[in-house]
């Protein structure tokens, strides 16, 4: 998998090359507002006491705003891709939601 950081027109994303394909994390037009949308229509399915999983680090976007609509909740974020973890961490993404 070779991943790269692309300019949108709103902030950069990620965008994966594997197998072949080409895949996106989050929009490559406005991931900013494709996280506000994602976070709306999940938003039903959170209850204010109880911790929020996530399956899927993306470029984080949509935890950053998950974090701001429920600033008093512990957000865990499960990422299955070891590939994917490592090269976060080390990305300018990894700042936007670790605190």
């Amino acid at each position: 998998m070779k991943l790269s950081i692309i300019e949108t027109k709103t902030v950069p994303t990620i965008k994966a090359v594997f197998n072949g394909r080409t895949l996106f994390f989050h929009s490559k037009y406005d991931p900013l507002n494709e996280a506000t949308i994602w976070c709306k229509n999940e938003g039903d399915q959170i209850k204010t006491d109880e911790n929020i999983i996530v399956v899927g680090l993306g470029a984080g976007y949509h935890i950053q705003r998950l974090a701001a609509l429920y600033p008093n909740q512990t957000i865990i974020v499960i990422e299955f891709n070891d590939i994917l973890f490592q090269w976060f961490e080390n990305s300018p993404f990894y700042k936007l939601i670790v605190q």
